[in-house]
């Protein structure tokens, strides 16, 4: 059922790329409505959501966000995540200056939400 789940999360973000710029305004009102979400906590729980195997340090999550984001930025962003649950940070063993980011269970179920609303807004219906 989980599989399921990802691959069809996999197939409506494969939907998101090459989004047409006169749409965003809607993608970010459905994301925000629909999930409470902005569209670069939304860039976060993608990044960590398309790296399950491999855990993410900061520094990492950094550099695969499809947008420059700022250390300062991003530390903001996986904060608020953190704030609801939708991610934790966690010290990597034998060096508790890097940080681990990962999905929560509670976060995987917004993410695909967010999905699905997103693939609403470019499929044309309403979110």
């Amino acid at each position: 059922m989980a599989t399921a789940r990802a691959d069809e999360g996999d197939r409506q973000l494969r939907l998101l790329v090459g989004v047409d710029a006169a749409l965003l305004p809607q993608v970010d009102a459905a994301l925000l409505s629909v999930c409470g979400l902005t569209r670069p906590q939304f860039n976060v729980l993608a990044c960590l959501i398309q790296q399950p195997a491999t855990p993410l340090s900061e520094a990492s999550l950094q550099l695969s966000l499809p947008t420059p984001t700022s250390r300062a930025g991003l530390r903001l962003l996986v904060e608020h995540l953190e704030d609801f649950s939708l991610v934790r940070r966690l010290f990597t063993a034998g060096n508790r200056k890097v940080r681990i980011i990962e999905i929560t269970a509670h976060g995987r179920e917004v993410y695909f939400e967010a999905v699905d609303a997103y693939a609403r807004v470019i499929q044309g219906c309403e979110p």
